[in-house]
């Protein structure tokens, strides 16, 4: 993939806008994008010199490119966590084979509920397969989760984290919220979750705001892991 191109968003929805005097309030969405510096190489910081030869770790599994991510998940599963959904691929057109990311989203007066899905593609690098670079690019972000720092907006807080077994080769879900009261928010909440398949990197998030407050973390965390898993099995069926 394109080593400096970026490669972890953050993305979540603040419900704004509502007008008071009409007879149906109007809520604009403002969906916001916020990078974390991650890029595939200097994501993990941690990538060690290797003596000339060949790729250290494992191969198997590996992918070259990624499907779609609109593509993998039904319209009856995002239905599921986003009734009535508006569907947005939001990958730019010079990385789709390597790295793709789509959303599903809902706006109402009272909640809002947005699923978003990124596939990345790591590449082997200084010498180590495909594979052992993804683990270090992913025990490098979990660990920037787990202290708080991956991405967030000066809101929002990370108030739940936690590793999951048996889902990937690796996975962790963290679960933040932004309570803020700029534009207007009736509050965010977010699961993310984040597994690694070989060097396919998989991270999920799922939230919004419920009876104008944020998305509780148990129903944030259910829609994750479950998209989380889907996206597995629909992934491992792909060409």
């Amino acid at each position: 993939m394109d080593q400096g191109a970026p490669s972890k968003w953050r993305l979540f929805l603040v419900l704004a806008g509502v007008t008071a005097g009409v007879a149906v309030c109007a809520v604009s969405a403002v969906v916001v994008l916020m990078l974390g510096d991650r890029s595939s190489t200097g994501a993990s910081g941690r990538v060690s010199a290797q003596q000339p030869g060949a790729q250290q770790g494992s191969t198997r599994g590996e992918r070259a490119a990624v499907p779609d991510a609109c593509s993998l998940v039904t319209d009856q599963q995002a239905e599921k966590l986003v009734p009535h959904f508006d569907r947005n691929q939001l990958n730019s057109a010079s990385n789709t084979d390597t790295h793709s990311q789509c959303a599903w989203t809902l706006f109402s007066t009272n909640s809002g509920h947005q699923l978003t899905v990124e596939l990345r593609v790591i590449a082997a690098s200084g010498g180590q397969s495909a594979t052992a670079v993804a683990k270090q690019t992913f025990d490098a972000e979990e660990a920037s989760d787990d202290a708080g720092k991956g991405g967030l907006s000066t809101t929002q807080r990370i108030t739940a984290h936690q590793a999951v077994k048996g889902v990937g080769d690796a996975a962790y879900v963290a679960y933040s919220v932004d309570d803020s009261k700029d534009l207007g928010s009736q509050g965010f909440g977010d699961a993310g979750f984040s597994t690694r398949v070989a060097n396919v990197l998989i991270t999920v998030h799922y939230g919004g705001s419920e009876k104008g407050g944020p998305m509780g973390a148990d129903q944030a965390t259910a829609g994750a892991t479950e998209t989380a898993k889907n996206l597995i099995r629909a992934l491992a069926a792909a060409p």
